[in-house]
């Protein structure tokens, strides 16, 4: 990986430039996204969580494990690794700043152990071939009080930012 420093930040500057983060990080969850591109539909944010719980939900009716393995271990597997940037960002902060930050950082720390809990739950039921009803509608349930503590912690992180601008995007 190249990283280029294109302008020198005082301390104050990579303060304000963490807490920008935290904003925009927490604001695009909570926006939410669908992007379109050569047939295939990329779901970002809430959307993607969402997205995933009524694909369960519709999997429940009608059970098609050979179909939802790989796409949903993979799925299951990006989305909880993203979890951990944003961790480690709050780590730092609540580390450095301490205050609210500290409560964010250890209720993010439990929604990722939560989502690592979560694709465990599901990759052994699917390799053990144990994935019935039953331990579907459990995955369906875990599934809908993860994202709704999911979405009240990004809320928090927007809230807490607030005197902050969300990052530029870059072209």
């Amino acid at each position: 990986m190249d990283i280029k420093v294109k302008e020198h930040l005082t301390s104050k500057e990579i303060e304000d430039k963490a807490f920008q983060t935290i904003k925009t990080v927490a604001y695009e969850y909570i926006t939410g996204r669908k992007l379109s591109k050569n047939n295939k539909t990329y779901y970002f944010g809430k959307l993607a969580v969402e997205n995933l719980y009524k694909t369960l939900i519709s999997f429940s009716q009608e059970p098609k494990f050979d179909n939802i393995t790989q796409v949903f271990s993979e799925c299951l597997h990006q989305t909880k690794i993203s979890r951990y940037f944003f961790r480690d960002l709050l780590k730092d902060i609540s580390n450095n700043f301490g205050g609210n930050y500290i409560e964010l950082y250890n209720d993010f720390s439990q929604i990722t152990n939560q989502w690592d809990k979560f694709y465990l739950m599901f990759t052994v039921n699917m390799k053990r071939k144990q994935l019935n009803q039953k331990n579907f509608n459990s995955l369906i349930d875990y599934l809908k009080i993860l994202k709704e503590k999911e979405l009240k912690s990004y809320k928090k992180a927007l809230d807490l930012s607030s005197k902050y601008n969300l990052l530029e995007k870059m072209s």
